[in-house]
């Protein structure tokens, strides 16, 4: 098979196999009429680099999460009523949208009411953990309100995330 030649924005030639040229086809732009085609590299959801952009800042609030559920009840502050409620439902739409985002970077074709049950189901699944893990840390126990608050910032972080 032939080697399609491309110019990239540097103007260095790439010699390009035909199935990575189709692979690039999406990305693939003349720059004008005579010229042969500029190849504009963007990360991919599937490389490292879209790992770390997309599901490692879920990681990282996943573990975030972790740590602040970890802390004993007697330690933690009272700042304002209904706090806990609050900081629940900001606590995981965050969250929903973390993985929203990671779930239509790598599913891009996905449709907008089946990525919204996935998020929820994940985030949610996420909050059953966390209540239960809740339950070996002193002063805390698991709370099917805290469930239910949870449930409420994974509904709106799902909904919000287009």
């Amino acid at each position: 098979m032939p080697l399609i030649i491309a110019k990239s924005q540097k103007q260095k030639h790439l010699k390009l196999h035909p199935i990575l040229a189709l692979k690039l086809k999406k990305d693939v732009m003349p720059a004008n009429q005579n010229s042969s085609p500029i190849v504009k590299f963007t990360p991919r959801p599937e490389t490292v680099t879209g790992f770390i952009k997309y599901w490692l800042p879920v990681i990282i609030y996943a573990a975030l999460i972790f740590y602040l559920s970890s802390i004993p009840g007697e330690k933690i502050p009272f700042l304002f009523p209904y706090q806990d409620v609050v900081t629940h439902i900001i606590e995981y739409t965050i969250f929903a949208l973390l993985i929203n985002r990671a779930l239509k970077a790598y599913n891009p074709d996905t449709r907008y009411i089946r990525r919204f049950f996935w998020v929820f189901f994940l985030s949610f699944i996420y909050a059953i953990s966390d209540e239960f893990h809740q339950i070996f840390v002193p002063g805390r126990c698991a709370s099917g309100s805290d469930l239910f608050t949870d449930a409420i910032g994974s509904f709106i972080g799902s909904l919000i995330y287009r």
